[in-house]
C-alpha cells in the first residue's frame, strides 16, 4: 500500500473490501488495459470479476441483495479501479447513479423490480440526459414524453450515453408539459422514464435505436454511443418516483454523486501517473546519475504527490458529506474540478518525465494523456462546477447592504464578507455599534467623556477658571489643536476641573473669572517639557481690552518660555537652528516696501 492517499477512520470491512478492490486491479485490470484500450474492446472478463466480487450492489441495500455500503466505500472502489483503467469505473459510474435514483426516488414497485436484478449485474444501468444541442444547459431539452392513455409517447435525440449499446436499463430525461401550464419554469417541466432494452445497436426496441459506438480519443472500451426515439412508447408505471415534473430534481441529485465518483477516477489516474512517473525517474540516467537526483524532476515529484493528496482529501470529504445526508453539491463540485485538474495537471508532468519515450504507445502513460482530459467535461465541464461553487458561495455568504460582517461578530441577522480584510473590519464596525448602541442607553459619565474627549475647554467653578456660568467675556472660548496649530470652537463638556497654571493673567483673570484651555500632547519640537499636557494661554477676545491680543505663536508657546525670533522666510523656528541666518529687521522693511507699492499702485 502506497504512502498517498490513505484515508483515515475506515472500519475493518471498508478496510477488507479496498484490499480486495486493489488486489482484483493489480492482477486482473493492469496487465490487460493497455492493450484493450488500443484495441478498443469491451472488457468483458473484467465486468464479469466484478460482478462476482459484489461491486454492482455496493451501495444497493441488503434488502435487495446488495451490500449496502457508503458513498465514501464506492468513491475509494472507484478511484483504485480507475488507477488501473479508468474505462472500467465508467462502466460502473452510470450503473451506480441509476440504482441510486432508484433507490432515493424510485416506488416501492420500481425498487422490487430493478434493484435485486442490478445488485447482482443482470440489469446494467446507464441515464441520459445531454442531447446534440446541449449539454450543461439541461432546461433547453427538446426531447419529449407526451402521454398517450396509459402510456407515454417518447420523440427526440440523445447524446452521450455512457453504457449505451450494453445497458438493459436506461435513465432519460424528457419534457412533459402535462399539468403544467404554459410559462412553468422548465426545470419544473420534466420527467425521468425508465427505459428497458434489449444490450446490443441498432434498433433495440419499438421506437428505439441505438446507433453504432462514437469513437473517441481516450476512454475507450467502454461504448459511448447516441440514442433516438422515435414513437417509442412507455407505460406509465415506468415514470421514475410514479410523477411527473420532478425529472430534472431526480436527475441533479444523481449527478452529485456522479461527481463525486469522477472525481475519485481523477484521483485514480493521477496516483497511476505519479507511480508510473517517480518509478521511471529513479531508472532513467542522464549524466550520470537517475534523474530523479536531479532537483528539476524532485520538484516535479513534490508537486505531483502534493496535488494527489489534496485531490484525494477533497474527494473524501465530499463522500462523507454526502453520507451524513447533508446537501453536498459545493463540496461536490469541487472535488470534482480540483481532482480533474490535478489529474490533468499530475498527467501531464509524468509525461515529461518519460520524455520521448511517453510518446510511445509501449508506454501506459501515453494511454493516461489521452484519458485525462475526459475528466474535464465528463459531470459537467470545470466552468460549470466553478458557477456551481460561486452560486452557492454567495448562498452561504450574503451581502446584504454596506458592509456585512460575520454573524458571530455582529447581530445575529448579519452575514459574512468573502475577505478577511472585511471580517476583520466588520468586528470592529460590530465593536462600534454595540459602542453606540450602549451610550444611546446610558448616558455618559464624567470620567468617561473626559477619556473620549481629544481637545475640550475647561469649565469649572473654580477661581481663576472659567466656569460653567455663562459670563459675556467667555462666551467665546477659543481651544487651540496643538497637531495642526489651527484654532477650533468647541462646546463646554462635563470635565472634571484642574489647577489653574501659572502664566498669563488678563484683567478677566483677576477679576475671578479666569479660564485655561487644555490641549492634547503636542508634537515633539512643540512640547515645553515631556509627560504632560500643556496649557496655552488662552485665545479670547476680551484680551484685547489691555490693548494686548495674541499672536498664533502665543498662544503655543508656555508662559515661562521666551520668544524666539522667526526666519524671515516664514518656514519655521530656523532662526533657532541657524542664528546667523537671522537679519533683525528684514520683516518690518519688506512690510514698508509692500505698503509703498500698494501706495503708488492706487
Amino acid at each position: 500500500m502506497s504512502r498517498l492517499a490513505q484515508t483515515p477512520g475506515l472500519t475493518d470491512v471498508q478496510q477488507e473490501i479496498l484490499a480486495t478492490v486493489r488486489d482484483f486491479v493489480d492482477k486482473e485490470i493492469l496487465p490487460v488495459a493497455t492493450e484493450l484500450e488500443h484495441r478498443d474492446e469491451y472488457p468483458t472478463q473484467i465486468v464479469e470479476g466484478l460482478k462476482e466480487l459484489g461491486l454492482f450492489g455496493l451501495m444497493i441495500p441488503e434488502e435487495y441483495g446488495g451490500l449496502g455500503e457508503s458513498l465514501l466505500t464506492y468513491a475509494l472502489c472507484v478511484e483504485e479501479i480507475a488507477r488501473g483503467w479508468m474505462s472500467v469505473s465508467g462502466i460502473i459510474n452510470t450503473h451506480f447513479i441509476v440504482a441510486y435514483m432508484l433507490k432515493q426516488h424510485g416506488t416501492q414497485e420500481q425498487k422490487d423490480t430493478f434493484l435485486p436484478r442490478m445488485a447482482l449485474g443482470e440489469t446494467r444501468g446507464a441515464f441520459s440526459m445531454s442531447e446534440p444541442a446541449l449539454g450543461s444547459d439541461v432546461s433547453a431539452i427538446t426531447s419529449k414524453g407526451v402521454k398517450d392513455g396509459d402510456e407515454y409517447v417518447l420523440n427526440g435525440q440523445k447524446m452521450w450515453l455512457t453504457n449505451g449499446g450494453t445497458s438493459n436499463l436506461v435513465a432519460v430525461l424528457c419534457r412533459s408539459d402535462e399539468g403544467h401550464p404554459e410559462g412553468t419554469a422548465p426545470h419544473k417541466s420534466m420527467t425521468t422514464f425508465l427505459v428497458e432494452k434489449e444490450p446490443g445497436f441498432g434498433e433495440v426496441r419499438p421506437g428505439l435505436t441505438i446507433p453504432g459506438k462514437i469513437d473517441k480519443m481516450g476512454y475507450k472500451g467502454v461504448d459511448t454511443t447516441e440514442l433516438i426515439m422515435d414513437g417509442l412508447r412507455i407505460p406509465a408505471n415506468r415514470v421514475l418516483g410514479g410523477t411527473t415534473g420532478r425529472g430534472f430534481y431526480q436527475m441533479m441529485d444523481g449527478v452529485e454523486v456522479g461527481r463525486v465518483n469522477v472525481a475519485a477516477r481523477g484521483c485514480g489516474v493521477a496516483q497511476r501517473a505519479f507511480e508510473l512517473g517517480v518509478s521511471y525517474a529513479q531508472q532513467r540516467h542522464t549524466f550520470g546519475k537517475a534523474i530523479a537526483q536531479h532537483q528539476a524532476i524532485q520538484f516535479k515529484l513534490a508537486e505531483m504527490a502534493t496535488k494527489v493528496e489534496a485531490a484525494h482529501a477533497m474527494m473524501v470529504n465530499a463522500a462523507r458529506k454526502k453520507d451524513s445526508g447533508e446537501r453536498n453539491d459545493l463540496e461536490a463540485g469541487m472535488a470534482k474540478y480540483l481532482a480533474s485538474e490535478y489529474c490533468k495537471e499530475v498527467v501531464e508532468d509524468a509525461f515529461r518525465i518519460h520524455g520521448g519515450y511517453g510518446f510511445s504507445k509501449e508506454y501506459e502513460i501515453e494511454r493516461l494523456y489521452r484519458e485525462a482530459p475526459m475528466l474535464l467535461i465528463g459531470e459537467g465541464t470545470a466552468e460549470i462546477q466553478k458557477m456551481i461553487i460561486g452560486r452557492r458561495l454567495l448562498e452561504e455568504y450574503r451581502f446584504q447592504g454596506g458592509l456585512s460582517y460575520l454573524s458571530r461578530y455582529g447581530r445575529e441577522e448579519d452575514h459574512t464578507l468573502l475577505s478577511s480584510s472585511g471580517r476583520r473590519l466588520g468586528f470592529w464596525l460590530s465593536q462600534l455599534r454595540l459602542a453606540t448602541d450602549n451610550i444611546a442607553r446610558k448616558p455618559p459619565s464624567p470620567v468617561a467623556s473626559a477619556a473620549s474627549s481629544a481637545t475640550k475647554v475647561i469649565h469649572a467653578p473654580q477661581p481663576n477658571l472659567c466656569t460653567t456660568r455663562p459670563r459675556p467675556p467667555c462666551a467665546r472660548s477659543i481651544a487651540v489643536a496643538s497637531a495642526d496649530r489651527r484654532d477650533r470652537s468647541t462646546q463646554p463638556g462635563p470635565l472634571a476641573p484642574l489647577p489653574a497654571r501659572r502664566g498669563h493673567r488678563c484683567a478677566h483673570h483677576r477679576t475671578g473669572g479666569g479660564h485655561a484651555v487644555v490641549l492634547p500632547r503636542p508634537r515633539a519640537r512643540d512640547r515645553p517639557g515631556p509627560g504632560h499636557l500643556a496649557r496655552r494661554r488662552c485665545g479670547a477676545e476680551h484680551h484685547a481690552v489691555e490693548g494686548r491680543t495674541h499672536s498664533r505663536r502665543d498662544l503655543h508657546e508656555p508662559a515661562e518660555r521666551p520668544r524666539q525670533p522667526r526666519s524671515p522666510r516664514g518656514h519655521g523656528d530656523l532662526g533657532r537652528a541657524h542664528p546667523r541666518r537671522f537679519r533683525p529687521g528684514v520683516q518690518q522693511g519688506e512690510r514698508e516696501q509692500r505698503a509703498r507699492c500698494l501706495a503708488l499702485r492706487d
